[in-house]
């Protein structure tokens, strides 16, 4: 083989290598801090007021990132339901309304989605900022009660999932606007 056989032929077998280490190297809740604590909230095992005093917002906000970026994702294993990122599923449901038998086929995992997403209200509820305190509440009670509907609605009812993201989607992006993007 010539010299550029044997470097082709090593690239090649880097990329191959580094393409598939991307595609396997998704998080597990022990990889990021507070991605567990959330999972117990939402399972009911720890108070949202003891994970709130061992966290950031920051780092309780990072679970609504893409699993392949260290977010809690969406579905049981990455890929299975897109896409895999708390955040981009509740602006994609509040978008358009999944069709019933998507619904049907995506149930369970709207509903882990929708009982992590209302852990992480919980969470940050006790994460209350040293100005416009009501204003916190306020959005972050919302994102509560929109993520109970978004998994009551998520046993049967695409309109109704459509329209507690849409709630969900409102509430962050107003938080973000006064709390985050300023």
């Amino acid at each position: 083989m010539t010299n550029w056989g044997i470097k082709g032929l090593f690239c090649g077998l880097m990329t191959v290598s580094m393409m598939a280490f991307a595609v396997e190297n998704t998080y597990s809740a022990a990889d990021k801090p507070g991605l567990q604590e959330i999972q117990d909230v939402a399972d009911g095992k720890a108070s949202a007021k003891d994970v709130a005093g061992k966290f950031s917002i920051e780092d309780i906000m990072h679970a609504f990132k893409p699993r392949a970026k260290g977010g809690i994702g969406v579905g049981s294993k990455a890929g299975e339901i897109v896409p895999d990122a708390i955040e981009l599923k509740v602006n994609a449901l509040a978008k358009k309304s999944l069709a019933a038998p998507v619904l049907t086929k995506e149930s369970a995992a709207i509903i882990k989605m929708a009982n992590h997403t209302k852990a992480i209200g919980e969470i940050t509820l006790n994460q209350l900022p040293k100005k416009n305190v009501g204003e916190w509440k306020k959005f972050t009670e919302e994102m509560i009660s929109a993520s109970k509907d978004l998994a009551t609605a998520a046993k049967d009812s695409p309109e109704g999932v459509n329209k507690a993201a849409k709630k969900i989607a409102a509430s962050c992006n107003d938080c973000h606007a006064k709390f985050r993007d300023n």
